[in-house]
């Protein structure tokens, strides 16, 4: 998982709107996690709000609640998942790095499963 973790930052090279930084610099690992995360955030918050525009215009609300629901349950179980593997590292340089790199692989993997979810149930009514 840590050389995911690295891989990942390191081939990102993120730049900011003021400034750029290098995700091959070691020092910015932490910031280049943050700035990962942050994103795949956003993209997973706009798949989200689209699944539950999607299904409140082709079903009812009930279905929309209830994916809001499952959608709030997986959170919970993100946090928990990824506040554990903190644990694991704690008092290493490394541990909240893999806490923010968790959620980042979570929620992209998420977006990843959801993505079929659209495009094989919602996609066809």
């Amino acid at each position: 998982m840590l050389k995911y973790i690295f891989c990942l930052l390191l081939l990102s090279n993120i730049s900011l709107a003021s400034s750029s930084i290098d995700c091959r610099d070691p020092k910015n690992i932490n910031e280049c996690a943050k700035i990962t995360f942050t994103k795949s955030e956003a993209v997973y918050n706009n798949f989200i709000q689209n699944i539950v525009l999607k299904l409140n215009t082709k079903t009812s609300n009930e279905y929309a609640d209830q994916f809001i629901k499952i959608e709030n349950e997986w959170r919970k179980l993100v946090k928990t998942q990824c506040e554990h593997l903190r644990e694991f590292y704690q008092g290493g340089s490394i541990g909240s790095t893999s806490f923010i790199s968790c959620y980042d692989i979570m929620y992209e993997k998420r977006v990843s499963e959801l993505q079929t979810i659209y495009d094989d149930i919602i996609g066809k009514r």
